[in-house]
């Protein structure tokens, strides 16, 4: 029986110059696998695909786009808290998910903290081979869920 939807509040800040959107995506909490086939084939962050498939999954969730340089923008969902997600960002048509090993580049574009108050906050660098290496340039706050297994292996 699916738990029912409780609701998360999700914060994005702007501290990058590019035209980022945010993206979730459903994932099993003990492999960190994503359904990647119409026949359900689970596919891991190193697998060809991986990146490809998280995004289609939060293209279907909807993509949040970013509230612009300086700006901010809460976004209210109602999300099912026995599922686990991981985080992306699109910029550029390149895709950075929050598991480093399905990035393109094999690096990590997320630095994550989390609380005991049930806030996750997620820090993304949104230019390949690390950019400028700041992980500001969209931080993104949640607030009644635990991501902890999408950032868990960030690395």
């Amino acid at each position: 029986k699916a738990a029912s939807a409780s609701a998360v509040t999700i914060t994005l800040a702007d501290n990058g110059t590019d035209d980022v959107s945010f993206g979730y995506f459903e994932i099993d909490p003990e492999h960190l696998t994503v359904s990647g086939t119409a026949a359900g084939n689970a596919l891991a962050p190193g697998n060809a695909g991986f990146a490809a498939a998280a995004l289609q999954r939060a293209m279907a969730n909807g993509l949040i786009a970013n509230p612009g340089f300086g700006q901010s923008r809460e976004v209210h969902l109602d999300l099912d808290p026995s599922k686990a997600f991981g985080f992306l960002i699109v910029n550029a048509g390149n895709v950075f998910t929050s598991l480093a090993a399905a990035n393109g580049d094999g690096l990590s574009h997320v630095g994550a903290a989390g609380s005991p108050f049930h806030t996750d906050t997620v820090s993304f660098e949104d230019r390949r081979d690390g950019g400028d290496h700041d992980y500001n340039d969209l931080v993104v706050t949640v607030v009644g869920a635990h991501f902890e297994e999408a950032v868990r292996s960030a690395g």
